[in-house]
């Protein structure tokens, strides 16, 4: 169970209080002999050692066009930025499921807005930084679905919808 999307980066509640949001939710439903993950999905650099301590999973949203990276950089920035976090190996797994305890929650790349160069600052122009285009979204793809799937890495794809095209991506003879 996720408990609350990028409320951190949102300024919501505090860290401390998202982590006892999830402490609490996590024994509400124990009480109820329902035994399940709980978690909350943040930005990855709100993700601390403290709240990893709190959830069962590390559901880190990792998107690299907000970085300013081009599609050809971004499948590697996207595995950098994840596992050079330091809660990367942490998350208690606590209910001893079968499940990782590390979860990209999304990643992705638009293929319409304009683009970003990671600076928190507008673009000079409109073709430098992170470019939205599906050329460019099918670039990180290309990327990115083949190499998650020779090292191992868990994600959801962020869309706004599922399209059938989609399905190739799941196989792993694609690549």
């Amino acid at each position: 169970m996720i408990v609350g999307n990028e409320v951190l980066f949102s300024k919501y509640m505090t860290i401390t209080e998202l982590g006892k949001y999830v402490d609490d939710f996590r024994t509400n439903v124990s009480s109820k002999d329902i035994n399940m993950p709980v978690s909350t999905a943040d930005l990855g650099i709100a993700w601390t050692a403290g709240l990893a301590a709190d959830s069962d999973i590390v559901m880190a949203n990792v998107h690299p066009f907000f970085a300013g990276v081009t599609p050809e950089q971004a499948p590697g920035w996207t595995w950098s930025f994840w596992t050079g976090m330091d809660t990367y190996s942490t998350g208690t797994n606590t209910t001893g499921g079968n499940y990782p305890k590390q979860i990209i929650a999304e990643t992705g790349w638009p293929s319409e807005g304009g683009n970003n160069c990671g600076t928190g600052e507008k673009c000079p122009t409109p073709t430098e930084g992170s470019v939205a285009s599906t050329e460019n979204l099918n670039t990180f793809l290309d990327g990115w679905v083949c190499e998650s799937l020779k090292n191992g890495t868990t994600y959801f794809y962020f869309e706004a919808f599922d399209e059938p095209w989609k399905v190739k991506f799941n196989d792993p003879e694609v690549c």
